[in-house]
C-alpha cells in the first residue's frame, strides 16, 4: 500500500509539474504544484483505497469524481493564496493540472 501511494504521488508530481513548467515557465508554480500534491494526493488515494476495500468498485466509481472535485477546490485555494491570483485562474489551473494527471493515470493504467 505504501509503495502504491508513493508511486501515485511521484507520478502525479511529475506529470503536473511538467505541465505547469511547460505552460507557465515559472519555477514557483512548479513548486506550488508539488506542495498541492503533497497535501492532496496521499489523502485522496488513501480514501479511494478504503472506499474500494470496504464499499467495492461501485462505491469507488461514485466517490472518485466527488473526491477529485474536492482536490481541485483545495488546490485552487492553495494556488490562489500562494500565487496571489484570481479565483477563476486558480480554479482553471487546478482543474487543468488535475484533469491532465487523471487522464494520463487512466491511460497508464489501461496500458499496464
Amino acid at each position: 500500500m505504501i509503495v502504491t501511494l508513493i508511486k501515485n504521488l511521484a507520478l502525479t508530481v511529475l506529470l503536473e509539474g511538467a505541465l505547469a513548467a511547460g505552460l507557465t515557465r515559472n519555477r514557483r508554480m512548479v513548486y506550488h504544484s508539488f506542495l498541492c500534491n503533497l497535501l492532496t494526493n496521499p489523502p485522496l488515494n488513501l480514501a479511494l483505497m478504503a472506499i474500494a476495500f470496504y464499499g467495492g468498485i461501485g462505491a469507488y466509481w461514485i466517490a472518485l469524481p466527488c473526491l477529485e472535485l474536492a482536490v481541485v477546490l483545495v488546490e485552487a485555494a492553495v494556488y490562489k493564496r500562494l500565487d496571489d491570483c484570481s479565483t477563476p485562474r486558480a480554479l482553471g489551473v487546478s482543474a487543468l493540472l488535475n484533469a491532465f494527471s487523471f487522464g494520463m493515470g487512466l491511460l497508464i493504467a489501461k496500458l499496464t
